[in-house]
């Protein structure tokens, strides 16, 4: 439910309603809805669009949706600061990190982070 919260209080600090979101992102209001309400799982596109269409991080958007728990975000913010900046790298964290379910995505974030290097 805080991924709902932020996307609701995201919105509601932008004058928008979730059907203008919906548009701006390019799906339907009741699947946004679906998204919402846990009735369907989001995808890393839609984080993607979303964090672009509200201008906040993606670190901030997977955090929220539940895709990161990390003790410390910062540490993770500047080492995928530098993935991001070598796109061989980008592309390889992406890879492990989609093949991975969701909890486990979480437990081994790091893991990934510490097996690339970085």
């Amino acid at each position: 439910m805080i991924f709902k919260k932020y996307i609701l209080d995201l919105a509601k600090n932008n004058n928008l309603s979730l059907r203008a979101v919906a548009r701006g992102i390019d799906i339907s209001p009741s699947y946004l809805s679906e998204i919402l309400n846990n009735k369907h799982p989001v995808n890393h596109g839609l984080l993607q669009k979303l964090a672009q269409f509200f201008d906040v991080s993606l670190v901030d958007m997977y955090t929220k949706a539940g895709w990161l728990s990390l003790d410390d975000e910062q540490e993770f913010y500047t080492r995928m600061q530098e993935i991001l900046a070598d796109e061989d790298d980008m592309k390889r964290f992406l890879d492990i990190m989609f093949k991975m379910k969701r909890k486990e995505r979480q437990e081994k974030i790091k893991l990934i982070l510490a097996a690339m290097g970085k």
